[in-house]
């Protein structure tokens, strides 16, 4: 009989690995913990702009506890929480929700724009690229430049 907690250690194994990659895609290799806040940030921002059914096509491919991190705190809404039109209000809540994760003394020189499009790009193992046109196509036009292709 498999041990009970066997799945849980492979996911918890799994998302270290991601955040360790992450972190070095954004030349801050052993910032995990930051990379992660990073990572949570980007992701909420997204989640509060698009429509709940595309959001759960979204995360439906990637590892567990980045499922549950994507929709902690989430509450059902008829619209999206955030209308955000530009680039620089979609930094804006990105930087406000690294302060609210626990990110006061971000000291990096990475632009929140690169940070952005590099946690985008890393989903490219976990998220067709179907489904993150998809997501292209809820944001509005200037925000689209930082999703890949």
């Amino acid at each position: 009989m498999a041990h009970p907690n066997l799945g849980y250690e492979k996911f918890v194994q799994e998302a270290n690995e991601y955040f360790t990659q992450l972190a070095s895609d954004f030349g801050h290799p052993n910032e995990e913990s930051r990379a992660s806040m990073i990572w949570r940030a980007v992701i909420h921002t997204i989640r509060d702009r698009i429509h709940m059914g595309e959001f759960l096509d979204f995360i439906s491919t990637m590892p567990m506890i980045m499922k549950a991190t994507a929709i902690e705190g989430w509450k059902f809404r008829d619209k999206p929480l955030h209308e955000y039109q530009t680039i620089e209000e979609m930094k804006t809540l990105v930087k406000a929700r690294q302060t609210d994760y626990g990110e006061y003394e971000f000291d990096w020189e990475n632009p929140t724009e690169e940070l952005i499009t590099t946690t985008l790009a890393s989903l490219e193992q976990y998220v067709p690229d179907s489904q993150m046109e998809h997501i292209r196509g809820q944001l509005p036009e200037e925000v689209k430049d930082v999703i890949p292709n």
